[in-house]
């Protein structure tokens, strides 16, 4: 496998808030959906953990892989856990 970087912006996290970075992450993810279709796997790290980007990933179908707060509520099988259980 290998990790190719298609967007890199910087900002300041203290600088902003967190609906306008989500914002910014939908808008980043838009405009590379456009340029690469839907190959790929989205990675995000910081701010990923995040419903309005979980959700935009799902009903878009795409792959994606995001870090968990510890305690974000996970449905595996027919139970929910939390996603501190499974470290």
């Amino acid at each position: 496998m290998t990790v190719i970087p298609v967007y890199c912006r910087a900002w300041s996290i203290e600088a902003e808030s967190r609906s306008r970075v989500t914002e910014e992450i939908i808008k980043a993810v838009d405009l590379v959906s456009g340029q690469i279709g839907d190959i790929g796997t989205w990675t995000i790290d910081r701010q990923g953990d995040n419903n309005a980007l979980i959700e935009k990933f799902v009903k878009d179908g795409e792959r994606f892989v995001i870090r968990l707060r510890f305690n974000r509520l996970v449905f595996y099988g027919d139970k929910a856990r939390i996603s501190g259980d499974f470290s």
